[in-house]
């Protein structure tokens, strides 16, 4: 079977990231004092590096959001204009026209408010210039080689020309996000980049023979010198096979794999990118919690779209509270899987948070000496075991939920938009042990390896229709003893319909019927088409348009 080169045109990729320690590279220096300098040196230049990073990333944000809001303050009195226009001539064929005394004032209102609207565009215009003089000659002087630019002589003489596009494109794509999020109608706070933000590094100085010039040469991960197949076996034989990372700086780093079993996966991914098959692209370097160095490689990875996925095949999952997920078919009533334990991990998470609960009650006893860090380890320690549990099992969940698309050919995945879920206070208490969020995208990143893709509806009545007969049961209807009734179970409310003798439960010769109300969920999410519209808006003026019949398409304008 031949490989698959990313470079082919061809074939659909995506990027994925694997984390990989870094050690710096000492063998040059004979003393200890000399690589104790040497490691001291190093960590300095990272964290000087990305403190003036997010320095550069904080003041690029804060211009493209002031330019939004004075955009949309614009956009506003044009659409205020626009709207009271419509409403005029709306109401205007109802009013007396021989009424002199009212045309007169109408004409003076009118006058009054275009006069205040031109006053508010001049003003605009004015604050737009100020904005984009101001701030653009402020933000040039950040990225050069002046005494008070965000940056020394020795990082920009050293960092790859157009690092600032880089970061540049990185702060614009997050600006948009936080757009789509609601940061412009107050929904969400503007993003600020802290200090230990991953220091990014263009994809010349990662993948190594990657661009031209001076500066690049020797640059990014050099593997051994030898032939392919003598590569695989070390890489697969050694613990820490001989791959480094050449930086700037004079600065030289050694990839650490770590025991054979564990980093089986970067392996594979190492023994690719050699050969071909994969594409190192830009990446990021941090130091974490533990003060390790380490490497978010990002690479380009072929799809590997199964031939048969059927496109009139869908997958539903509900994701629920007595079941982590059930998925159904959309075109077979029959399939359908049960996904996880909630009680197993709800039963860890709060073994561990009473031991949390424990600990703060016991921290006035600890050591001290060092603040809040020795006296609060074990608080942290335990913290970070609850999130890795919590991690672990939605990976699991998510790759048992693409297994079960890919076992039935299933070429979409359709998943519940649950947003505002978390406003509830009923589900407070659920979320703190449980995290759905974090779930769907491991479900996307599993489903985008295969071509899968994954679709969002609105979740109105999914829990409350009849995937057999379609029959919509209300509150009413619940407390009559129909609809879903419990947790775990749906009556339909239609005495005909087939679910009734259909789905059963008990041992043979004993069965009672028994509709679990997840699977019906699920199977109603499969068979939906109210697809969440990307960039989908919100008019806050479509009540009254739609009271008085008002043709107000400002955003066609």
């Amino acid at each position: 079977m031949a490989n698959k080169n990313v470079n082919d045109s061809k074939i659909k990729t995506h990027i994925l990231t694997k984390k990989v320690q870094l050690i710096v590279d000492t063998d040059r220096f004979d003393t200890d004092e000399e690589k104790k300098a040497e490691v001291d040196r190093v960590y300095k230049y990272l964290r000087d590096s990305m403190r003036c990073q997010s320095r550069e990333m904080n003041q690029y944000y804060m211009h493209l959001w002031m330019m939004s809001v004075a955009r949309n303050l614009n956009d506003d009195r044009y659409s205020m204009k626009k709207y009271m226009n419509n409403i005029i001539d709306a109401v205007h064929p109802y009013l007396d026209k021989n009424n002199k005394e009212f045309n007169n004032k109408q004409k003076k209102i009118t006058r009054d408010f275009e006069k205040k609207i031109k006053n508010l565009c001049e003003e605009y215009q004015a604050e737009t210039e100020i904005l984009n003089n101001d701030t653009l000659r402020e933000l040039n002087k950040c990225f050069n080689r002046k005494k008070d630019g965000a940056y020394d002589t020795n990082f920009v003489n050293e960092m790859p020309e157009g690092l600032g596009i880089v970061m540049g494109r990185t702060v614009e794509q997050d600006f948009q996000n936080d757009c789509k999020a609601g940061l412009l109608s107050g929904i969400r706070n503007p993003r600020s980049y802290k200090i230990n933000y991953p220091l990014i590094i263009p994809k010349s100085f990662v993948a190594y023979g990657v661009g031209s010039g001076k500066a690049m040469q020797g640059r990014g991960i050099i593997f051994p010198d030898m032939e392919y197949s003598d590569f695989h076996n070390m890489l697969f034989s050694t613990k820490n096979p001989n791959i480094t990372y050449n930086f700037v700086h004079d600065i030289d780093f050694k990839l650490v794999f770590g025991s054979m079993k564990r980093s089986h996966e970067l392996r594979v991914i190492f023994d690719r990118i050699k050969m071909g098959e994969y594409s190192i692209c830009g990446s990021t370097i941090e130091i974490n919690n533990k003060k390790k160095i380490m490497l978010n490689l990002s690479y380009e990875a072929p799809i590997y779209e199964k031939p048969n996925l059927d496109e009139n095949t869908v997958v539903g999952v509900d994701l629920g509270m007595a079941i982590p997920a059930v998925c159904s078919l959309n075109n077979d009533d029959r399939t359908y899987k049960y996904i996880g334990d909630s009680h197993e991990l709800e039963f860890i998470k709060k073994g561990i948070q009473a031991q949390r609960r424990s600990y703060q009650r016991n921290a006035v006893y600890n050591k001290g000496g060092h603040g809040r860090n020795r006296k609060l380890e074990n608080l942290d320690r335990l913290k970070k075991r609850e999130r890795n549990t919590t991690r672990t099992h939605n990976q699991r969940y998510a790759k048992q939920i693409v297994d079960f698309a890919l076992a039935n050919n299933a070429k979409y995945i359709n998943l519940e938009k649950l947003k505002g879920f978390s406003n509830n206070e009923k589900n407070k208490l659920v979320l703190r042990n449980w995290c759905y969020y974090e779930l769907q995208q491991y479900i996307e990143i599993d489903a985008s390896k295969y071509g899968i893709k994954v679709r969002y509806i609105y979740p109105m009545n999914t829990s409350r229709t009849c995937s057999v007969c379609g029959t919509l049961t209300t509150d009413e209807d619940v407390k009559n003893g129909v609809g879903r009734v419990s947790q775990d179970e749906f009556i339909c409310k239609d005495p005909n319909c087939p679910s009734h003798t259909l789905y059963t439960r008990g041992p043979k010769g004993h069965k009672v019927p028994y509709f679990n109300a997840d699977r019906n969920a699920s199977r109603n999410i499969a068979m939906s088409e109210d697809f969440v519209k990307k960039n989908a808006k919100d008019n806050a003026f479509k009540k009254i348009d739609d009271l008085y019949e008002i043709n107000n398409d400002i955003d066609a304008a």
